[in-house]
């Protein structure tokens, strides 16, 4: 992991003015106000300035050292191991008969108990992971770096196609087949595929012009994104055989831009990080347990608080009465970076499915509590001709402000898919999940006590 150096930013207290009858706390108060302006306007440079390319795939191992035993989860560190949320254990026993460290549910069980297995947070490897999927040694990842600067590369798993998957939390067997197929043949397509990098931002784009808010709904990135695949491989001397497996795959799986969708975000918060006074969130993420925040001021310090499930409508086929899991997954770096749950009203699939659970003021809660337009995306977002009217004043913003969002009692959206906490059912609906109002205090108050080495 390299090492995160705070920015300097110039203090302010020799260009205030006295001001006789204001007491010291107020003085004080201004000249955090300046710092912390002078820091979210440096930060959002930052950010802007990313442009994220997929650059190439490889397994955990190789691109993260994580070593045998050691599993990565979404969210913060688990308060406690002891009783894992069904779903991230179901993930857990899958991905180590996968690896080959136990033969069955027991043997791994058995493992955890003697705490033989090490579970760490994804977001603490530069790493994200959807849901409840968890990533062992052998999981192929995709690696997405700025073509920009030497900012170092985040990560994600490689999505694989449709059955059994790992991210939604169930005991199916059948997830050990899909895992295999995705660490073969997906990901040697991919390789042929990656000899020369993917500019994400161009299909995030037809991703929005095609009514994607780009994390509940993706299916139009996706289907760009598969083209462009399928462009490539009939260039390379990729099979023909097993290039038209590939594309079926990805064609079978609207949510395949997903995971490198979430590697670029995780990539453009992670440019702002160690920045003293920037009161912009860097990490989000819940692990079933906990959602856990992270600031630009302290960006390796999990802040969290007891998560509830999301809220949403089942599909058709779900379970019709398991409950639903507290809210799982670090694809929340979506809606920090200001797409998916800031961004419901630019998908109509999703805004159908999900209004009836949102706040009366979720169309402008993004204006309120995130610093600025990302202008590279802005007057791109047409979606369907039907309802381009209702979304011209839809706009693309970064800098998720928890200064803001205490201050004007505003809370985030986040657009996360309710899962089964049976850990059996799976995956149940889309859902939506407004974050507590207590992360965010908890967060101001970090930033109004910062390290004096930052003065």
């Amino acid at each position: 992991m390299q090492d995160v150096k705070p920015e300097k930013i110039p203090h302010t207290a020799a260009l205030l003015p006295p001001i006789p009858d204001e007491s010291l706390d107020q003085v004080l108060m201004n000249e955090f106000k300046q710092l912390n302006r002078l820091a979210n306007e440096a930060a959002a440079q930052k950010m802007l300035r990313v442009r994220p390319q997929l650059t190439a795939v490889g397994s955990a191992m190789s691109v993260l050292g994580l070593k045998n035993y050691t599993l990565l989860h979404a969210g913060p560190p688990f308060k406690d191991t002891k009783s894992l949320p069904k779903t991230i254990q179901s993930s857990i026993v899958l991905s180590a008969i996968y690896e080959g460290w136990a033969n069955n549910e027991l043997e791994v069980l058995a493992l955890l108990e003697r705490g033989l297995i090490e579970l760490k947070p994804a977001q603490d490897f530069r790493c994200v992971t959807p849901l409840a999927a968890t990533i062992s040694p052998k999981t192929s990842l995709l690696c997405v770096k700025d073509a920009k600067s030497t900012l170092p590369a985040c990560f994600a798993p490689l999505a694989s196609g449709p059955g059994a998957d790992i991210r939604f939390g169930t005991n199916n067997p059948g997830v050990l087949s899909t895992l295999t197929l995705r660490d073969t043949l997906l990901t040697r397509a991919m390789m042929a595929v990656l000899k020369m990098p993917i500019e994400l931002f161009d299909f995030a784009l037809l991703g929005l012009q095609g009514g994607d808010e780009l994390h509940s709904s993706t299916t139009a990135a996706t289907q760009a994104l598969g083209q462009e695949i399928h462009t490539r491989l009939k260039q390379s001397s990729f099979a023909l055989d097993q290039t038209l497996v590939v594309e079926e795959l990805i064609k079978s799986n609207p949510g395949f831009f997903l995971t490198p969708w979430m590697a670029a975000c995780k990539l453009m918060l992670t440019s702002i990080e160690a920045i003293p006074f920037c009161s912009f969130i860097t990490r989000l993420g819940g692990n079933g347990q906990s959602m856990g925040l992270s600031t630009s001021q302290a960006p390796m310090q999990w802040l969290c608080q007891a998560s509830t499930a999301p809220k949403g409508t089942r599909f058709v086929h779900a379970h019709p009465t398991v409950a639903i899991e507290a809210a799982v997954g670090d694809s929340c770096v979506i809606d920090a970076m200001g797409f998916g749950g800031q961004l419901i009203n630019a998908s109509p699939t999703v805004m159908q499915s999900l209004q009836p659970f949102c706040p009366q003021d979720y169309a402008t809660r993004s204006k309120k509590i995130m610093a600025m337009d990302h202008d590279h995306f802005n007057g791109s977002i047409l979606g369907p001709t039907e309802v381009a009217k209702d979304m011209k004043e839809t706009k693309v913003r970064c800098g998720l402000d928890v200064l803001r969002i205490v201050e004007l009692h505003c809370n985030p959206l986040i657009n996360i898919a309710m899962l089964a906490n049976d850990g059996v059912s799976g995956l149940l609906g889309r859902g939506v999940y407004e974050l507590d109002p207590v992360l965010s205090a908890q967060a101001a108050t970090q930033l109004h006590t910062p390290d004096p080495s930052h003065l």
